[in-house]
């Protein structure tokens, strides 16, 4: 998506980050800076994170007939999106999809495929093996990270609920 003023949004999602941040629960700055953030959302076309703003803004006591109509034009926006996706047979380039095993996975640890065993002897120690024939691109192991580290440049755009643009709760 291009849009002359992507740079501007991005820079007031960071501070509307800041202020949730910073601002108590249920408080109205808080729920100023939810309904002002799904505003921003909108004009990105960022749907399903301008709903949830406008959820999270609600919560926290908000109300407003601009809430509402952006919340129409919203789910409006969503629903023509997902119609022309279903159209179209390539994928979004913003959808990123989990992967999946490529063969069926061990009882004991889903997380890797039957087709590998854990193996020791004295010329490797202790390693894994293939037990049957793999393609290139077969997937025969999904490890998740055990922890991730932001920069702290980033410390207002990103947090650790919602990667794109820090939709924090």
């Amino acid at each position: 998506m291009f849009h002359p003023n992507v740079k501007r949004y991005i820079e007031a999602i960071k501070l509307y980050n800041e202020s949730i941040a910073f601002s108590e629960k249920g408080s109205t700055e808080r729920s100023l800076a939810y309904a002002n953030r799904s505003n921003i959302c909108l004009k990105m076309q960022r749907f399903e994170e301008c709903l949830k703003n406008i959820r999270l803004a609600r919560e926290s006591n908000y109300s407003g007939e601009k809430l509402n109509q952006r919340e129409k034009d919203a789910k409006n926006a969503l629903a023509k999106a997902r119609n022309k996706n279903a159209s179209l047979s390539k994928v979004s380039p913003d959808v990123v999809e989990e992967p999946e095993l490529s063969y069926a996975a061990k009882e004991n640890a889903p997380q890797v495929a039957n087709c590998l065993e854990l193996r020791k002897n004295e010329e490797y120690g202790r390693h894994v093996v293939a037990t049957r024939k793999l393609k290139v691109g077969d997937v025969v192991m999904i490890e998740r990270p055990f922890v991730t580290v932001l920069k702290d440049s980033f410390r207002y755009m990103y947090n650790g609920h919602v990667l794109f643009g820090g939709m924090s709760e």
